[in-house]
C-alpha cells in the first residue's frame, strides 16, 4: 500500500508494541531488498524494481510502507542538515546523479544542493557532507564545497560503508594466516589513519562471518552471522570513545541487523538450513534486543 505524502505526515515515528519481539514487517517471495539503514528511531530499506531502480519502504506504526517518491537507486539513512532524521538517495541520468533527501518529519523530497554530480563508485552521507569512493579514492565532499582526497581506497568500491561525519566504518574480509579467515569491523577517520574495533577469526572450515557496518556518532556495529555448523548470531555494539563492546542476540536466520533506538533492532534474513522449507521466505523482522 502506498500512502500519498499528506496521509503519510504525522505518522512516521515508529510505534510498535511494547511487547513486540521478531516481529515479521515483510517478507520477500516475490521482491528482493538491495538496502536497509537506520538512523535513531528511522529506517528505511530499498526493494528491487528493476532496471536498477528500487521502491523506498520504511516503518509506519510498525507496518512495511511505501515512501511516496519515484524509484531510486542508492540510499542511505543519515542525520540532515539540522541533524534530523532522513533518507538521502540518488537518481541518475545519462549524464549526471542527482540527490535528493526525504525528511521523515515533513514527507517532503528535496533536491540536495551542492551535491556530487557522479564520477563515484560509491558513497555515503552525514549532515552536510557526503564520502565517496572515487577512482580507488576515498574522498570527503562537503556540500557547495572543495573535494579533499584521504587516501586510497580502490577495495571500497564495492563494499558497504556508513559515515557518520568522522569516519568511515565497513567490514574486511582477510586471510592472515594459512587456513585461518579474518573478518573486521573497520573504522576509517577522514583525517588519517584508522584500525579495526572488532575482529572475528575462525579456521576456513569454521561457520561464522560478519556484515553491516553500521556507524552512529558514539557507536559503530556489525553483525555476526552463524553459518552451517551453527553458533550465535549477534548484533555487536562498540563505544567509539572507550572500545568497548556488547552484543545483543539475534535470531538465527540473520544475515545483517541495524539498531533502531536503543531497544530494538530491524534483522533481514533467509532460510539456511536444508530442513528449512525452500519455499519459506526471506523476511524483515523487527526485534526487541538487550545488549550485555
Amino acid at each position: 500500500m502506498k500512502f500519498a505524502a499528506a496521509a503519510l505526515l504525522g505518522f512516521l515515528s515508529l510505534a510498535t508494541p511494547a511487547s513486540a519481539a521478531d516481529v515479521t514487517v515483510r517478507e520477500f517471495s516475490a521482491t528482493e531488498l538491495e538496502s536497509l539503514d537506520a538512523y535513531r528511531d528511522h529506517v528505511a530499506w530499498t526493494e528491487s524494481g528493476g532496471r536498477g531502480l528500487n521502491q523506498l519502504m520504511t516503518l509506519v506504526n510498525g507496518a512495511a510502507v511505501a515512501i511516496p517518491v519515484k524509484p531510486v537507486e542508492g540510499m542511505d539513512v543519515a542525520a540532515g542538515p539540522d541533524g534530523q532524521p532522513v533518507v538521502v538517495y540518488n537518481r541518475c541520468g545519462k549524464q549526471r546523479c542527482t540527490f535528493y533527501t526525504y525528511d521523515f518529519a515533513t514527507g517532503r523530497e528535496q533536491v540536495l544542493k551542492g551535491a556530487p554530480a557522479g564520477n563515484w563508485e560509491n558513497w555515503s552521507f552525514w549532515r552536510d557532507r557526503f564520502v565517496l569512493i572515487r577512482k580507488g579514492r576515498l574522498v570527503v565532499f562537503p556540500l557547495g564545497g572543495k573535494p579533499r582526497d584521504v587516501g586510497r581506497a580502490k577495495a571500497l568500491g564495492e563494499k558497504a560503508i556508513d559515515f557518520n561525519g568522522v569516519a568511515v566504518s565497513y567490514v574486511n574480509q582477510t586471510e592472515p594466516e594459512t587456513d585461518v579467515e579474518q573478518y573486521s569491523l573497520a573504522y576509517w577517520p577522514g583525517n588519517g589513519k584508522g584500525g579495526s574495533l572488532l575482529n572475528l577469526r575462525h579456521g576456513l572450515s569454521g561457520d561464522l562471518s560478519m556484515a553491516g557496518a553500521y556507524v552512529s556518532p558514539t557507536y559503530a556495529y556489525a553483525t555476526q552471522r552463524s553459518g552451517e555448523f551453527g553458533g550465535p548470531d549477534r548484533l555487536w555494539r562498540i563505544k567509539l570513545s572507550t572500545g568497548k563492546r556488547d552484543y545483543a542476540g539475534l535470531p538465527s536466520f540473520a544475515a545483517w541487523a541495524v539498531p533502531l533506538g536503543t531497544k530494538q533492532a530491524v534483522v533481514y534474513g533467509c532460510p539456511t538450513n536444508e530442513d528449512d522449507d525452500v519455499n519459506t521466505p526471506c523476511r524483515l523482522v523487527l526485534r526487541d534486543v538487550t545488549y550485555r
